[in-house]
């Protein structure tokens, strides 16, 4: 059996930003508002571990059966350089700085299955973790800077944000309580589509669907479900104009009530580089070529140097998303 191997694949990642609550305005370095963008316990928690071997991590235990350790962290300096821990009195955590690290949940409940496609189904099933103290485990590349609180993740991660706030509370001392998560918002509007050179793909998903919606002469997947609709369009049955056009005819249809957008997103170029659009939640998400092995599998270390780009590529509009929120920028 023949496969073809691609030299990369597309990840994306979303953006978060994280910061510390109180109900009580004005305590202990809390603004009125009782936010503190103060994270400095879990910079230095994550310093420690870096310094550590990473061999020697130990799993943190987030909930009965859960449990998550870092198998990889890198301490990047935004001047370019990278801290070393062999060279532990040149570390800083004065210079602006990332931590980069690869974290590893695992679930005692779950085993873990792996299939030889080129087996029959019984035969190339094999199964592992059914010992108590195992379980399968998933990996999720992280990007965090400590100075505003930026997180980046891939979507629909193993660890996602919320549990990446548990694991942050549970590797501080004393713990980091009271951390809340926001997205971090894009300014991007419909008006952006009309300066895309070229669209990939139009995902979109609306409900309170009306007889009276069309849905143009392009190559579509369709799946209606409780007056639900799914859509993608793509490239190839419409230029930058017609898209453009639509979306713009689809939200004047949710300004008319006939539908109600669930989902929008665009996936074009735009000057040769990749740009995702999200016209519904106006979320940070950016896409990012992944090289694979020879083997065409995703390894740790690319995916992990796929986050930090995604983070630097990407400090332009992050700058503008802080400043807006009253912060200094990224």
């Amino acid at each position: 059996m023949n496969i073809m191997i691609s030299n990369t694949t597309q990840k994306k990642f979303d953006f978060f930003a994280i910061y510390r609550h109180t109900s009580l305005a004005n305590k202990d370095g809390f603004d009125e508002n009782g936010d503190c963008f103060d994270l400095t316990p879990i910079d230095m928690a994550l310093l420690d571990r870096f310094k550590m071997d990473e061999t020697k991590l130990n799993l943190v235990k987030l909930g009965q059966t859960l449990f998550a350790g870092i198998t990889h962290i890198r301490l990047i300096y935004l001047n370019g350089t990278v801290g070393n821990k062999r060279e532990e009195e040149t570390l800083s955590l004065d210079t602006e700085h990332v931590w980069v690290f690869n974290i590893e949940k695992a679930n005692t409940l779950d085993k873990a299955v792996i299939v030889d496609i080129n087996e029959s189904v019984g035969n190339g099933r094999t199964e592992y973790g059914d010992d108590p103290d195992e379980g399968a485990a998933r990996d999720t590349v992280v990007c965090f800077n400590p100075s505003n609180g930026v997180i980046v993740v891939p979507p629909r991660s193993a660890m996602g944000v919320n549990m990446l706030e548990r694991f942050f509370t549970h590797i501080t001392t004393p713990r980091t309580t009271g951390l809340y998560d926001d997205v971090v918002r894009d300014s991007t509007g419909t008006g952006n589509i009309a300066h895309l050179s070229g669209i990939n793909e139009i995902d979109l998903r609306v409900s309170n669907l009306s007889d009276t919606v069309k849905h143009g002469n392009v190559k579509k997947a369709i799946e209606l479900s409780s007056h639900k609709m799914s859509l993608k369009l793509y490239d190839g049955g419409f230029t930058v104009a017609e898209a453009a056009d639509y979306v713009k005819k689809l939200f004047m249809r949710q300004k008319n009530k006939e539908v109600v957008v669930e989902k929008l997103l665009i996936d074009g170029e735009y000057n040769d580089t990749h740009q995702l659009i999200d016209l519904v939640d106006h979320r940070m998400i950016a896409t990012v070529d992944v090289p694979t092995n020879r083997n065409g599998k995703v390894i740790v270390d690319a995916m992990m140097d796929a986050v930090y780009s995604a983070y630097t590529s990407n400090r332009t509009k992050l700058d503008i998303s802080h400043a807006v929120k009253g912060g200094n920028g990224v």
